[in-house]
């Protein structure tokens, strides 16, 4: 038997085998993560049939939602859908590893870009949700690989096909997309970029536009994502300084800033030009999620992910071996201080808030979706309450919403939400809810009142 064959399969089977280790030491996490709950209901009501836009909200464009709407027609469970994330995630480092790989990197890069990417707190953590990031960059790096590594159209169509299914999913895609391709264009110049983009273009117009007809698409997904919030840009700087200063994610963006200028420099010029243009494409695309939209998120980089990890493998790889290996023990510390400031809370049981929902009966109205899912009970219908953020976003009128609300059994406050951008419960309706409303349960957080 030719070992040499199987030596990438190897290290590819070792690289998931860390990652599915660390899903797994996270299975026991319990969370009431608003993202997730928005997107479960809003695929179950594409699967009963609804039409995003035109019979609920949806924040974002309808690609990611559509395809959970599939897996639950098909009879998946939620809890099904959440473990096909792994698939996607086992999916991403493979395809580091392919493209590290293909271009030329030893199978010590390949390797070292697959474990930065699978030992990365946010990827194994986020495995693990229901979220659009991870189909995102799934797509991204799709296209990427297909267009780096194809010579043809027929590689090159497929590039734009699985780029429009990325802007489809999340517009924040046209944040790597762009910076990728000018990059691209800089460096070969051929005509593959046409067929990239006529392949995207079909996709888009296919997928995505034909359900962008509805009136109050613009305002929803337009205004709501790129529109600038008030204050001055210093706030927006002092948040991306904590954030540097305490998320681990941000720490893999800092280590590859200064490879572009090292990748420039490298030896192998065969290897450090496709990794100044990974790498690059992917800071660039840190700089514009965290500068563009409207409210900003540290997981909004998350897309980015993969691309630094197989820039800074490539970059990695063209130098000589103590370089590597003083990168390697670099990138590796990260990892491992990243792991080490990542503390998960020590109390796995549910909230009292959760026992008390599910001592109620009918239906509810939570200001965090994932509430109510994880209580087992049914979430008021309406147009803006399978994602009840949106209700600031709309101006929905404090007569109208107290209306709706008269629609349900019982309503759940959150003081929390009072204090962000956008509060999704106005205060009036919160003062009236305390007159006329039956008070069920309380504490620091959570009041909780039947209306009927």
């Amino acid at each position: 038997m030719n070992f040499n064959r199987w030596k990438f399969p190897i290290l590819c089977a070792a690289v998931l085998a860390v990652m599915v280790a660390l899903y797994l030491a996270n299975a026991i996490v319990r969370h009431d993560y608003y993202d997730e709950g928005v997107y479960l209901r809003d695929a179950e009501l594409v699967a009963a049939g609804l039409q995003p836009y035109r019979d609920f909200v949806l924040l974002h464009p309808p690609v990611g939602v559509k395809l959970w709407a599939v897996l639950l027609r098909l009879g998946a469970a939620a809890e099904t859908v959440k473990k096909i994330n792994l698939l996607f995630s086992g999916a991403l480092v493979v395809l580091v590893m392919t493209l590290v790989r293909r271009l030329g990197g030893p199978l010590s890069a390949s390797a070292f870009s697959g474990i930065l990417l699978a030992a990365n707190v946010h990827f194994w953590l986020f495995s693990r949700f229901i979220h659009l990031e991870l189909l995102l960059s799934f797509f991204l790096l799709c296209s990427a690989t297909l267009f780096l590594l194809g010579k043809g159209k027929v590689s090159a169509v497929g590039a734009g096909v699985f780029a429009a299914l990325a802007i489809g999913t999340k517009f924040t895609a046209i944040f790597l997309i762009v910076p990728l391709a000018a990059l691209l264009i800089v460096r070969r110049g051929d005509r593959r970029r046409l067929y990239l983009a006529a392949g995207a273009g079909l996709v888009v117009l296919l997928v995505v536009l034909s359900d962008l007809r509805f009136p109050e698409v613009r305002r929803l997904l337009i205004d709501s994502q790129f529109s600038r919030p008030s204050g001055l840009p210093g706030s927006r700087i002092g948040l991306l300084y904590g954030i540097f200063l305490q998320d681990p994610l941000f720490w893999l963006v800092a280590a590859a800033a200064p490879l572009i200028l090292l990748a420039a420099r490298g030896q192998d010029q065969d290897l450090r030009r496709p990794a100044a243009v990974i790498i690059g494409a992917g800071i660039l695309a840190t700089v514009l999620s965290a500068v563009v939209p409207r409210n900003f998120h540290d997981y909004y980089i998350f897309f980015t992910l993969p691309f630094l990890a197989a820039g800074i493998g490539l970059c990695a790889a063209s130098f000589p071996a103590a370089r590597r290996v003083t990168l390697a023990v670099s990138a590796m510390a990260l990892i491992w201080i990243g792991l080490w400031r990542f503390v998960l809370p020590d109390d796995w049981s549910d909230p009292p808030v959760i026992s008390a929902l599910r001592a109620g009966t009918g239906t509810v109205f939570v200001e965090n979706p994932m509430l109510a899912r994880l209580a087992g009970r049914e979430p008021c219908p309406g147009y803006y309450f399978s994602d009840p953020y949106s209700l600031g976003l709309l101006g929905v009128s404090s007569e109208r919403l107290w209306e709706d609300l008269g629609r349900c059994d019982e309503v759940l406050l959150d003081r929390k939400s009072v204090a962000s951008e956008v509060v999704v419960v106005p205060y009036e309706i919160r003062s009236r809810l305390r007159q006329e409303g039956e008070l069920i349960y309380r504490d620091d957080r959570y009041r909780l009142y039947r209306l009927k």
